[in-house]
């Protein structure tokens, strides 16, 4: 069952980073894929946040950063250490024997923004982007197609510049959207025990 899951997953791998390719979409990818291209969206939703949006907007953000702090701090420095699992792009370095499936996943690859760290499972930009979408979808609920829209092409673009492999971004989507789902019940249950106290702080009217 493992070996015919990675075989997807280096089926797939291939598929994105070397087939469905265009240079209109390289100089995309590797836009969106980096941090610069965020900087302005969320300088904005902190504005919005802080002076626009009364108490729901501080609450949010303030869920934001607990929420990303964690999930960015436990997949680095928890989750990659301890799967380790060679990124695509250093994958030739490190592996003393690669076999068949992984050998032709690498033949070709395409590595568009340097090769990054080591590990690779889960993928932080996934876990980080997800866990955002998720909360901003509970509390925005309006918007939330853009949010997610927006996750899924920066976890898609992390294959496509060759720096993940599939199954980082699919596991990295699910972890960041439990640990958004967990932080955003604990608050629930510490706003509902302060509300039957008449301490209504932490609730959005």
């Amino acid at each position: 069952m493992i070996t015919f899951l990675q075989n997807i997953d280096y089926q797939l791998f291939i598929l994105i980073n070397q087939k469905l390719i265009h240079p209109i979409l390289d100089i995309f990818f590797v836009l969106i894929t980096g941090k610069l291209f965020w900087i302005a969206p969320l300088l904005a939703f902190i504005i919005f946040a802080l002076f626009f949006d009364n108490k729901r907007g501080k609450i949010v953000l303030v869920l934001l950063i607990i929420t990303v702090g964690f999930t960015d701090f436990s997949a680095y420095n928890w989750l990659k250490p301890n799967i380790k699992r060679v990124r695509p792009s250093r994958a030739m370095k490190y592996y003393e024997i690669v076999n068949s499936n992984t050998k032709m996943a690498l033949e070709n690859i395409r590595i568009l923004t340097g090769k990054g760290g080591k590990w690779s499972l889960p993928s932080n930009h996934a876990t980080n982007f997800f866990a955002v979408a998720t909360l901003l979808a509970i509390f925005y609920f309006k918007y939330r197609y853009y949010y997610f829209l927006s996750a899924f092409l920066v976890g898609y673009s992390r294959i496509y510049v060759g720096k993940h492999y599939p199954l980082d971004v699919f596991l990295g989507m699910f972890y960041g959207i439990f640990i958004a789902l967990l932080f955003y019940y604990f608050w629930v249950i510490i706003r509902t025990r302060l509300e039957k106290k008449e301490n209504y702080s932490l609730s959005i009217t």
